[in-house]
């Protein structure tokens, strides 16, 4: 991350996912924002949504590259679980994702993926997460 003195390392980590964003994704997915896809049916949540909500934090993402693991529920296209792959360095193993369905991007992203509705049964993950 790039440090500056005046910034936290909040707001460090915003600063290196907007520049990432930019590298790691065509410009057609460089989401800032909400947003939707094709058919309008979900409204999606971008990366950096998520780190400018503090939901993912800087000790998130290190805890993560140590091989710390996590479970995203409801990952949609999985716009986040790939900028922290790519972006972030953190592997494929340390990233989980699920949703009602498989969307194509997360399938061509090859992290482990579950299908459920997260208001019924949870499968056996035959692991926790962090």
């Amino acid at each position: 991350m790039t440090k500056s003195p005046s910034q936290t390392p909040q707001q460090r980590l915003i600063a290196d996912a907007k520049r990432k964003i930019k590298q790691v994704f065509p410009f057609e997915e460089q989401h800032l924002g909400t947003y939707t896809v094709d058919n309008a049916k979900y409204i999606y949540f971008s990366a950096l949504w998520y780190i400018e909500s503090e939901i993912i934090t800087p000790d998130m993402v290190a805890s993560l590259q140590q091989d710390a693991t996590m479970l995203s529920v409801g990952c949609g296209e999985g716009h986040l679980e790939r900028l922290l792959h790519k972006g972030f360095n953190i592997p494929k193993k340390n990233i989980s994702t699920s949703d009602l369905y498989l969307d194509q991007k997360i399938n061509q992203a090859g992290f482990q993926h579950y299908i459920f509705d997260l208001t019924k049964s949870w499968p056996n993950f035959n692991q926790q997460f962090d």
